[in-house]
């Protein structure tokens, strides 16, 4: 968040099982607009909502019965893209970080009990059940997908499901991370 640029909207929102109606958001901000030298407000914000987020994060941990991770991109996409039909708007860089297992588990799709079926069949389960979020031009970073509990086997699948899930929604997966450090 220290170096997010000039005009960011920033969201940061709980994964649970509602991720999309009962999305709990744990910090929102923007960065504003910084003009040749003048850029103590734009570094004031960084370091706002830097600082912001550690403190609410520092408490968290891990408490939902589950993860409907497509809930939660369906709701930054609401509140990513505007209502009216802005071109600038639309045109505006956006990017998600997640920082997840990636293992889906709500009840409209139940990763762990689909994953045998491979990342082509659940691609096309996503398809069929109008999970597939239209992410054109988004750039997505995943950190967190944890190996933990998993063989190597489901975490290649895992992350080939992902993979093709975001090919397929229109983003750019630029990070597909076990490692979770943030660069403060």
């Amino acid at each position: 968040m220290l170096t997010e640029p000039a005009n960011s909207r920033v969201w940061v929102s709980v994964i649970s099982t509602d991720s999309f109606g009962g999305a709990r958001e744990i910090l929102k901000g923007w960065t504003p607009d910084a003009r040749g030298v003048f850029t103590d407000d734009l570094n004031r914000a960084r370091r706002q909502l830097a600082s912001g987020f550690e403190v609410k994060s520092s408490g968290m941990s891990p408490v939902a019965a589950g993860t409907d991770i497509f809930g939660g991109l369906w709701h930054l996409k609401a509140l990513f893209e505007p209502v009216s039909n802005d071109s600038a708007a639309l045109s505006m860089p956006k990017t998600i970080w997640i920082f997840s297992d990636m293992v889906n588990e709500a009840q409209n799709f139940p990763m762990p009990a689909l994953i045998a079926n491979g990342p082509e069949r659940m691609l096309e389960r996503v398809k069929a059940n109008g999970l597939l979020v239209p992410l054109n031009g988004y750039k997505i970073y995943i950190d967190g997908a944890s190996p933990s509990g998993l063989t190597p086997q489901v975490w290649l699948a895992v992350k080939k499901f992902w993979t093709l899930y975001f090919s397929a929604a229109g983003a750019e997966l630029v990070s597909y991370s076990v490692e979770c450090e943030i660069e403060r």
